[in-house]
């Protein structure tokens, strides 16, 4: 299959295009820059900007499919949101309609929040362009990404190591099901490999569900480290805070967006990699066999 992948700069794209290319698909890396990973020899590499109407230039009719993981993400402003997250998905689609090829769309768990920040309301606003594009499918809604630095789990494991006191939106105890970004594309390989059908909407995440203050708990036992304590943050007064802090320091916009998703639930209650007996890592087994390699 010839399949064309945006954001294959980025982590989840990048895993995409990677484990697309070694099942033996022909891949087409659409890249902003070049990327700072190295693709197999075999990927062909195409530039372009999602914010630019001509961003693809010309169809192409060989192409059988479009993964569009290309997004911003909590920390970009609304209007960087909408000029790439759904006028680029727009984008996307119409070449996709210009070069009749099916579609397959990468969004987010975060969509179906009860409290939507401004980046889930773009990417619910790209899914429903998606929806009535006529085109044939799918859409992937995935939880937390591991594999950068960027994520909110990772942040929690540096607090964790670099003092006694860690900070902690809130109770704690909402869940998180955090899925590594080679495994997410092996999922998507694996759906690939059958008829996946259209107009399906699949959720995707990681081997466990764990919540924020056992991520605390366990990195600081397998570092090996002295009891932390545990500084809980009430969720409305911290918002009104940064509502406020915003106001004069715009640069906090994107943290007071992000800390819209924390005191809540991102688990699938359908898992794709279950449906097609995918196996995972889990967070818990990486973090045991980085610190058995340690010693």
């Amino acid at each position: 299959m010839k399949i064309l992948i945006t954001g294959a700069g980025g982590l989840l794209g990048g895993a995409i295009t990677q484990k697309l290319a070694e099942a033996g698909h022909s891949c087409i890396a659409f890249l902003r820059r070049e990327p700072d990973r190295a693709f197999p020899l075999e990927v062909k590499l195409k530039f372009g900007d999602l914010r630019q109407e001509d961003c693809f230039g010309t169809a192409d009719p060989s192409i059988d499919l479009v993964i569009h993981s290309a997004a911003l993400t909590e920390y970009a402003p609304p209007p960087s949101l909408e000029e790439v997250n759904v006028q680029g998905t727009a984008r996307v689609i119409r070449y996709c309609i210009a070069s009749k090829a099916k579609l397959l769309h990468i969004s987010t768990i975060n969509v179906e929040l009860p409290h939507l920040n401004a980046y889930a309301k773009s990417k619910l606003k790209a899914e429903e362009l998606v929806k009535s594009s006529g085109l044939e499918w799918a859409i992937i809604r995935p939880t937390m990404i591991l594999g950068g630095a960027s994520n909110g789990l990772l942040k929690t494991v540096r607090s964790v190591r670099k003092g006694v006191v860690v900070p902690i939106v809130g109770s704690g105890r909402y869940q998180t099901s955090p899925i590594f970004a080679s495994d997410a594309a092996t999922v998507i390989a694996a759906l690939l490999e059958r008829p996946w059908g259209n107009e399906a909407i699949h959720r995707l995440g990681g081997a466990e569900v764990i919540d924020y203050i056992s991520i605390a708990k366990k990195t600081a036992e397998f570092e090996g480290l002295s009891p932390r304590f545990y500084l809980h943050l009430p969720f409305t007064p911290l918002y009104a805070i940064l509502s406020l802090m915003v106001k004069f320091l715009p640069q906090l916009k994107g943290m007071k967006e992000k800390l819209l998703t924390y005191p809540l639930d991102k688990v699938p209650n359908r898992n794709l990699a279950d449906e097609l007996k995918v196996p995972l890592c889990s967070w818990t087994t990486i973090l045991n066999e980085r610190k058995g390699a340690e010693k």
